[in-house]
């Protein structure tokens, strides 16, 4: 393609992509037909001229998802491009389960949360969430200040759904003590969640 053509291709390419004329506009504005639109677009294309690319902000590869969603049978699978450290791919994975959450939790759900670092910083990306009951599925593990009693209180202030915390520890001693913790009044023997 020479340059005049090139020129006209980029106009054409311009006008379509970015202007958002319609093929039958851009054949009138420029004298063309609209099959020469459609050729000069494609054109544009084979040329290197216009690039397409797709990108989820979140650094979720949607490829890769469709591909473990397919592989494993499920309903739905999200791959994300992370960081190296640590740190910041906890935080990444965080924020897109808080968007995942956003999207995917009614209010005809009940919302189970247990502990992990990863998990812990969903609230901080987490604005927004269906209202549902949050209750916790384990008990406390994690430090004084990050633990699953603090999760659950963090994801119901953003829901105001009713929270449902464990108070007991996550590993007791004997049958005994755990029997005990089970039959106090609250415990989560004795919760019900409806829904899903």
């Amino acid at each position: 393609m020479g340059p005049e053509r090139q020129m006209l291709a980029a106009l054409v390419a311009t006008k379509h992509y970015f202007e958002k004329r319609t093929k039958s506009q851009i054949a009138e504005d420029l004298a063309l037909s609209r099959f020469q639109v459609a050729r000069l677009l494609d054109a544009a294309h084979a040329a290197g001229i216009v690039r397409i690319t797709v990108e989820l902000p979140s650094g979720v590869d949607a490829g890769l998802s469709d591909r473990l969603r397919r592989h494993f049978g499920l309903k739905r699978a999200l791959a994300v491009v992370t960081a190296d450290d640590a740190a910041t791919r906890r935080r990444q994975l965080g924020k897109v389960a808080a968007e995942l959450l956003g999207d995917v939790v009614t209010e005809d759900d009940c919302l189970g949360v247990a502990w992990g670092r990863t998990l812990g910083s969903i609230p901080e990306s987490l604005t927004e969430l269906a209202t549902c009951p949050v209750v916790q599925l384990t008990g406390v593990a994690g430090s004084v200040s990050e633990n699953t009693v603090e999760l659950v209180r963090q994801v119901s202030a953003v829901n105001g759904g009713p929270a449902s915390p464990i108070y007991a520890p996550f590993v007791v001693a004997d049958t005994t003590t755990a029997r005990g913790l089970r039959s106090q009044p609250g415990s989560p023997a004795r919760w019900s969640c409806t829904g899903r």
